[in-house]
């Protein structure tokens, strides 16, 4: 189905989002507050015990876990640039590599990329819990794949919806997925302060 495709796409790269606003895209009115902004600490982990993760989508069959720092500053005009780490495992039995590819096809071990970019916030459009609330966007980005040479815009298309929520907060399967799965674990951590 082409709708969790693009959740799963926009979950698996919570940590390799964020942008700068677009003319035409609307912002929630806190993220525009006073003009001062704010710095966002984030932190997302997902793992699945079996490679079908209890058909929630959350991960590729062949990513085992994914685990994401990042760093997120707004400008209180909407504008967002980031700092990112990804960290996934990918199961056995297929290619040992690391690169743009690692959400759309299989890969075994260990794959890291530190990600820098920008992008915005706007409503949601996955469904579920958070449908319709503010997410972080990206619309462009820079990654590192195994410390190797720096790529521009690995993921296309831009902009995509991360899944990331605005609003700070712990949040689980539940709140990100609609409900929870055995076998699949999924945490969001969303902090803030002013800049």
């Amino acid at each position: 189905m082409k709708g969790e495709s693009n959740m799963r796409r926009g979950l698996l790269t919570l940590a390799v989002t964020v942008g700068m606003l677009a003319v035409g895209f609307g912002s929630p009115p806190s993220a525009l507050a006073d003009g001062k902004g704010w710095v966002y600490k984030t932190y997302s982990a997902v793992s699945c015990d079996h490679p079908r993760c209890g058909g929630s989508g959350a991960l590729p069959p062949w990513i085992a876990s994914l685990k994401n720092p990042f760093l997120i500053t707004t400008d209180g005009h909407g504008h967002t640039y980031h700092r990112a780490t990804v960290i996934l495992i990918g199961r056995p039995g297929h290619v040992h590599r690391c690169d743009a590819s690692a959400f759309s096809q299989p890969f075994t071990g260990r794959c890291a990329f530190h990600d820098y970019g920008i992008g915005l916030v706007r409503a949601s459009v996955y469904p579920g819990p958070l449908h319709g609330k503010p997410t972080f966007w990206v619309k462009s980005e820079t990654a590192s794949f195994n410390d190797g040479p720096w790529v521009a815009d690995p993921f296309p298309p831009y902009p995509f919806d991360t899944g990331t929520p605005f609003r700070p907060g712990h949040y689980g399967e539940a709140e990100i997925l609609g409900s929870s799965t055995k076998g699949v674990h999924y945490s969001v951590n969303v902090a803030r302060t002013h800049r």
